[in-house]
């Protein structure tokens, strides 16, 4: 009972917003692999449809990669790592940015 008095002291010494970042830092740390999982899912959607910019297609050219069940091998995996990778910095940090935080530094 005493150590519970002890924790809630302590937590009440907390700011508020430093428990929200704790939340919203476990939410995201916890979803990270599931969204990983997710955006290459995507990625490998819109590659097999042709949805991707001219760059996508001629880096598997470079690396002689002609299907996506070579990509998708142990053999290719750093390629692949290397698109999407190169994918979320063109997709999803963008649609990040452009959601309406700001940040001054």
């Amino acid at each position: 009972m005493k150590s519970k008095k002890v924790i809630l002291y302590f937590l009440s010494l907390l700011p508020i917003s430093s428990i929200s970042f704790a939340t919203d830092f476990s939410l995201y740390f916890n979803n990270y692999n599931q969204e990983k999982v997710d955006v290459e899912a995507e990625f490998l959607e819109k590659l097999d449809s042709y949805q991707l910019p001219a760059k996508y297609y001629k880096f598997l050219r470079e690396h002689d990669i002609k299907t996506s069940e070579q990509l998708l091998s142990e053999e290719f995996e750093t390629y692949r790592m290397k698109l999407v990778e190169e994918y979320i910095k063109d997709y999803k940090d963008v649609l990040l940015k452009r959601g309406g935080s700001l940040s001054f530094g």
